[in-house]
């Protein structure tokens, strides 16, 4: 199980974890980008926004 798996499960984790640093920072990471790109979208540039949203 990786660590968002053992969250959901209700497993607490100590934010030093090295699995959790790993893991967590990582999908941190990804988030921001991702948000700093929606919000640089055009507004009306509706396919765009749209492909963002929906990335994983």
């Amino acid at each position: 199980m990786n660590v968002f798996e053992n969250l959901r499960g209700g497993k607490p984790y100590h934010i030093f974890d090295e699995n959790y640093k790993r893991e967590a920072h990582t999908e941190f990471k990804r988030c921001r980008h991702l948000c700093r790109l929606i919000n640089s979208t055009d507004p009306d540039d509706k396919q765009k926004f749209y492909s963002l949203s929906r990335a994983r």
